[in-house]
């Protein structure tokens, strides 16, 4: 098995806690591109619908109306990467629920944020998950 290390960046609760407003700016952001996305695919289908074709490449409309989709669904991919970059990890985008990989007396442990908390307070084990939320100490 590969060094965890290797794989992901590393922080300190001070680095962590300094990426907070970057992360929920982030989750911001990756929000309105899932209600675009959702929001242009319903807008698809209903020109579907209204074309009545059997092949919706013909209608000129649907053609737009699909290419402004897969624009869409770039933007959105683009989100995801800038928060890729950040170093946290987002667990779930409609709780905020973000960890991010440290070490804790030698284990690889990930402090747990969710938005909300104005700065992290907990910390879960690797195979744990949000469920393992147990305080950090001294915070």
């Amino acid at each position: 098995m590969p060094e965890p290390q290797a794989q992901h960046k590393i922080f300190t609760l001070e680095e962590a806690n300094a990426l907070l407003p970057q992360v929920q700016q982030t989750l911001a952001a990756l929000r309105h591109h899932v209600r675009e996305v959702l929001a242009q695919e319903a807008h698809v289908d209903a020109w579907e619908l209204i074309s009545g074709q059997a092949e919706p490449q013909d209608d000129v409309r649907v053609v737009n109306e699909l290419a402004l989709l897969e624009q869409r669904r770039t933007e959105f991919q683009h989100a995801c990467a800038a928060f890729e970059r950040l170093g946290g990890h987002l667990k779930d985008l409609d709780l905020g629920l973000v960890d991010f990989y440290t070490w804790m007396d030698g284990e690889l442990v990930l402090l747990c944020w969710q938005e909300g908390e104005e700065r992290l307070r907990y910390w879960h084990a690797v195979e744990d998950g949000y469920a393992g939320r147990q305080p950090i100490p001294g915070t």
